[in-house]
């Protein structure tokens, strides 16, 4: 037995503050924001999170990309596109698999944190890889 809503305006699992149609299978295109004269037609609170559709890949991608961050950063100028790169889109994805997860609409927050926490690490051992190889060539130069 299905338990999704009937069809309606329901609030945005996105966009707070902002309202989407739900057509009782899937979220359509149409949206709006929260009504002030009472424009839109009153749903009975927020949709289920199974009637949404499982968001899972945004935080896969942050967990593939936070692995690939942490374990290729020192790789000489590899790293700036391994770790720099791929751990800021790490973080940017771990933080929206959260927010994914946070409104129902993921089931994975545990890797979207794993994600956003190892790119913090690959971006934060890119940035000492490079600051260390400039005191190294410093060094090398002086002496």
């Amino acid at each position: 037995m299905s338990t999704t809503p009937p069809a309606g305006w329901y609030d945005d699992p996105i966009t707070p503050g902002a309202r989407r149609y739900w057509n009782g299978i899937a979220w359509g295109q149409e949206s709006a924001t929260a009504p002030t004269g009472g424009a839109l037609p009153v749903a009975v609170a927020s949709a289920p999170a199974r009637a949404v559709g499982v968001r899972n890949g945004t935080a896969v991608w942050a967990l593939v990309l936070g692995i690939v961050a942490v374990a290729l950063f020192w790789v000489p100028l590899l790293y700036l596109v391994t770790s720099v790169a791929g751990g800021i889109v790490a973080i940017v994805l771990g933080n929206r698999g959260r927010r994914f997860a946070a409104l129902g609409i993921a089931t994975n927050r545990g890797p979207a944190t794993a994600g956003l926490v190892l790119g913090i690490v690959g971006l934060s051992l890119a940035g000492l890889n490079g600051l260390l190889g400039a005191v190294g060539g410093v060094l090398r130069a002086l002496f």
